[in-house]
């Protein structure tokens, strides 16, 4: 899924990404988080170590449509 977002889904939604080491204040600070497998497809993360992400972002939900379009098994 990792891959498939990377390649494929990302672009199709002008959406940018990079790959990177994020040490857990990085994460706690974040904007938005989402996680992904080939099951689930994307989910907003709306909690790490304790309270402090806020729930997810319209770009998650952008990536979720994005995803569902290319790949109707993941219809959101």
């Amino acid at each position: 899924m990792r891959n498939l977002l990377l390649t494929e889904v990302l672009p199709a939604a002008g959406v940018q990404a990079e790959v990177c080491a994020l040490d857990i204040d990085r994460l706690k600070g974040a904007d938005e988080l989402f996680v992904c497998n080939s099951v689930m497809g994307v989910l907003g993360v709306s909690e790490i170590a304790g309270p402090g992400i806020p729930p997810p972002h319209s770009a998650t939900d952008l990536i979720r449509k994005q995803l569902a379009r290319m790949y109707p098994c993941f219809t959101v």
